[in-house]
């Protein structure tokens, strides 16, 4: 699908944003994907040993961040998943249940993960944390069966905020760098974006975050993305690397 000239309008802001080609064929609506107990298994003994799997460098700094601020008993939320790598990390780390938010369908032969799709959100209990690794910045593309929206991504943050409960908190991880849309992969954040991504919400800590990064032109496909610690604010002033 190509961009029209209204929605390159309202993708790039105004034009205050690039638009790059980076096209994948979209996921078919309705996808079942079906996960063992032997696959699971293999991610917990992974988890233990304090592995990563696709994003090594980002899940290392995710370790980092669950030593420094536990979720050991709190009730977790995975919001985007496209195998139960980090639901195994949370269930591990809290010590509970993980639930999952997902477009599509997955059937889970582990009683230690339980998957919903968008539309039974809504009627979820809040949960005390939410973990959420590279899945918003796809949120609106279309990419995995979700409707094209150049606002996707923001309304994808105000569902996890409806989602947490009062002082909930975030572990995000987008990719970072000079803002840009890879057309229909992800979006990269940077001065721009970045703080429009994180209103209503307060900056507790980050792990891999630099200004060096957050300005870098060279992360558009092969992309970093560090793990941004969030609190759910009411109008607080946001505290981070960007000058608001």
């Amino acid at each position: 699908m190509n961009l029209t000239k209204d929605l390159k309008e309202k993708f790039s802001m105004g034009g205050k944003i690039k638009i790059g080609d980076y096209y994948c064929i979209p996921y078919k609506n309705g996808t079942i994907a079906t996960y063992s107990k032997e696959r699971i298994k293999k991610f917990e003994d992974m988890v233990k040993r304090r592995e990563g799997a696709y994003y090594k460098e980002t899940d290392e700094w995710l370790y980092q961040a669950l030593d420094e601020h536990s979720i050991k008993g709190k009730d977790v939320i995975i919001v985007g998943s496209e195998s139960p790598w980090y639901e195994t990390i949370s269930y591990l780390y809290s010590g509970k249940v993980c639930s999952c938010l997902e477009y599509n369908k997955r059937i889970c032969e582990s009683d230690s993960i339980k998957y919903y799709q968008y539309g039974e959100h809504e009627s979820l209990p809040k949960f005390d944390v939410c973990i959420s690794i590279s899945s918003i910045e796809h949120s609106g593309l279309g990419r995995y069966g979700d409707d094209i929206d150049p606002d996707g991504d923001i309304k994808a943050m105000n569902d996890i905020r409806k989602l947490l409960k009062d002082d909930g908190v975030l572990f995000l991880s987008v990719p970072v760098g000079e803002d840009k849309v890879m057309w229909n992969a992800h979006r990269v954040y940077g001065d721009i974006r970045l703080g429009k991504l994180l209103e209503g919400w307060d900056w507790i800590d980050s792990y891999g975050m630099s200004d060096e990064l957050i300005k870098s032109s060279e992360n558009s496909r092969e992309t970093v993305q560090p793990i941004l610690v969030l609190r759910k604010s009411y109008g607080r002033r946001l505290l981070c690397y960007l000058n608001m």
